[in-house]
């Protein structure tokens, strides 16, 4: 049995390879969307109310309605001045 799944596993990875000719996909897009200083702030406060949550043991595990273990060590997230220069 295992030997039929590796057989199909490797068919259907030649005949993706094939179809792509062994290149990437084109892009979607012709330019970087630009992402303002004040959308990455409020990205990062969207990430830290979350992870707030998670050490609290408030924060939801998907559909099941129980919640995620109480996090340990988790430091709150701010952007580095080095990334803060693309976000102009």
């Amino acid at each position: 049995m295992l030997s039929l799944y590796l057989l199909i596993f490797v068919a259907v990875s030649l005949s993706t390879a094939d179809y792509l000719e062994g290149g990437k996909p084109q892009a979607e897009c012709d330019e970087p969307v630009k992402f303002t200083k004040d959308k990455s702030d409020a990205f990062i406060k969207k990430i830290n109310e979350h992870r707030r949550l998670m050490v609290e043991g408030k924060q939801k595990n998907g559909k099941s309605n129980g919640n995620l273990p109480k996090g340990e060590n988790v430091l709150e997230m701010r952007l580095s001045q080095p990334i803060s220069v693309i976000f102009t």
